[in-house]
């Protein structure tokens, strides 16, 4: 069982990493952008470092829309904003692709990032391939839905 966080704003103790790994990231862009590098391979590092805490960044965006890490709404709300710093796109488009495709229709074919839409034996091209073969599934859902919210969930669509 997961313990109640110290911080009364938090649900868990554990929340307090995620925050931390948020935190840092932001640290390593600034440091990235403001740093007078003498030469590109000096600054090599710091970029690979957070090219590994942007990939952080996109794992907490997916379990924070799962599991909120705030005990209050509003924090919620602002923490998405946050994320959606680090992650380049509105986390609320996570609702459409994710939430109402992937997770309700699992590997079937109404699921719109499916892993069965690249199939190639070499899985190094799986990787680098399966982004761009579901992107325009996933963004056409994207703006119906967003289409369709505007009208249906005001709060959601303002908060997008």
């Amino acid at each position: 069982m997961r313990r109640v966080s110290a911080i009364p704003v938090l649900r868990y103790q554990a929340d307090r990493r995620t925050l931390g790994f948020v935190a840092t990231y932001f640290l390593l862009t600034l440091v990235a952008w403001r740093t007078p590098w003498p030469s590109p391979w000096m600054q090599l590092p710091v970029v690979l470092t957070l090219c590994v805490f942007s990939w952080f960044c996109a794992v907490i965006t997916h379990n924070t829309i799962h599991a909120p890490i705030f005990r209050h709404r509003s924090l919620n709300k602002l923490f998405q904003v946050v994320l959606t710093q680090t992650y380049g796109h509105p986390v609320s488009t996570f609702v459409p692709g994710h939430n109402l495709s992937h997770h309700r229709f699992t590997e079937t074919a109404r699921d719109v990032m499916r892993t069965t839409k690249v199939r190639y034996r070499w899985h190094l091209l799986n990787l680098l391939l399966f982004f761009p073969k579901v992107a325009k599934g996933i963004t056409r859902g994207e703006w119906a839905y967003i289409k369709r919210m505007r009208t249906e969930k005001p709060r959601w669509f303002r908060q997008l």
